[in-house]
């Protein structure tokens, strides 16, 4: 039994852009707190949780996963994007089948969620792909819909003698609206609530088909519904079918104390350990990709992810030998044109002059200029 007794939602990609050697597509956004530990333990990344699923699910040694979402293992207060979400539920999904298949049947994997509470939406839908779900009985689940909030600040400026002269290209660009408006512009809010629709909709599909067994015959229309009168406490959630039970931690714990459960943090150094022997003992040649990263906003100069620390990532990956391919992961809103068109130009000459791929993958948000340095790589992947 795989462990993660760590809390999945505090992932955002890591904030440093030193080029890693790794044959993956995923983050390497911190997510996961080594499991039984009372001090301040190591945090995991999105890429190694994914990769340690991944190997768990060819693993004949572990027949299932477990998961505490609780709020006393909360490290950061930030979550991860729905995204970053998506990756881990469809790694999670896979190991799912794949030990179906291999054990004989469904029920001879064990998928188990816990939680004393769920905080929103997204947190109980990375939950709902286990198989089973369990909750505090004091507990609740905030399944009410998506929603965005959008401060003006116009009218505050105003007070103060301010006022805010901007330009925009057409009209569904927003960033300026909050500075230079009351209220979003038609446009610019049927865009919003189209995205929003967008999402929920996504989200809503992937739990029904996973809780369809105890959401009824019709488990979206039934989901379309209870979004209209959530959210729910710890009864009336398992009244719905939302979770399987309401127990406590010590309750879900003794579970799995037969299956020998350790946690995730342990498995993935032992799967590292085998992986490279298995690599010097069998001489197989291996894709070597170098992940450069471009978080937040785009800007010219120095620091974390200035364009000059981006485009240095990407010409020490582009210059070292060992490296096949780049993949460079994108989490931004965009900003700086010209800072974006230097990045832009790095991959550009990556690719023709070193003869070196550039793949993007995209995170939660690639937008504007995040979106226009990606236009320079080879291909696109998303979620």
């Amino acid at each position: 039994m795989l462990s993660l007794q760590q809390h999945l939602e505090t992932a955002k990609d890591q904030r440093h852009n030193s080029t890693e050697y790794r044959a993956s597509l995923e983050d390497h956004g911190q997510i996961l707190r080594a499991a039984n530990r009372n001090s301040p333990s190591p945090v995991s990344s999105l890429i190694d949780v994914v990769t340690a699923i991944k190997h768990a699910k060819d693993d004949p040694k572990i027949v299932g996963i477990m998961a505490n979402f609780s709020s006393d293992m909360t490290q950061q207060n930030k979550s991860l994007g729905l995204a970053q979400v998506q990756e881990l539920r469809s790694a999670i999904q896979e190991f799912k089948e794949a030990k179906a298949k291999a054990l004989g049947g469904e029920d001879k994997v064990t998928l188990i969620a816990y939680t004393d509470s769920f905080d929103n939406q997204i947190q109980y839908y990375l939950a709902s792909v286990f198989d089973k779900v369990y909750m505090q009985p004091s507990g609740s689940i905030p399944l009410v819909g998506l929603s965005s909030t959008v401060p003006f600040v116009k009218t505050l400026l105003n007070r103060f003698g301010i006022q805010v002269r901007a330009e925009t290209r057409k009209e569904y660009k927003s960033m300026v609206s909050p500075f230079t408006e009351t209220e979003l512009p038609p446009p610019q809010k049927h865009n919003l609530f189209d995205l929003l629709k967008g999402l929920n909709a996504q989200m809503l599909a992937d739990i029904a088909k996973s809780r369809q067994k105890t959401l009824g015959s019709d488990p979206l229309e039934k989901l379309n519904h209870l979004i209209q009168v959530g959210p729910f406490m710890g009864s009336e959630a398992k009244d719905e079918g939302l979770v399987d039970g309401l127990l406590y931690k010590r309750d879900c714990g003794k579970m799995v104390e037969n299956n020998g459960a350790f946690g995730l943090s342990h498995y993935m150094r032992v799967k590292a350990k085998e992986h490279t022997k298995k690599l010097v003992k069998t001489g197989e040649a291996s894709l070597v990709v170098g992940i450069v990263y471009l978080i937040g906003g785009i800007r010219r100069g120095d620091g974390h992810f200035g364009a000059n620390t981006i485009v240095k990532g990407i010409r020490e990956a582009a210059n070292d030998p060992t490296v096949d391919a780049i993949v460079l992961r994108i989490d931004s809103g965009g900003g700086d044109v010209v800072a974006s068109d230097t990045i832009g130009d790095a991959i550009q000459w990556c690719q023709d002059v070193k003869k070196k791929p550039v793949v993007v993958s995209f995170g939660n948000t690639a937008a504007s200029g995040g979106y226009f340095v990606s236009t320079h790589a080879k291909a696109i992947v998303a979620q």
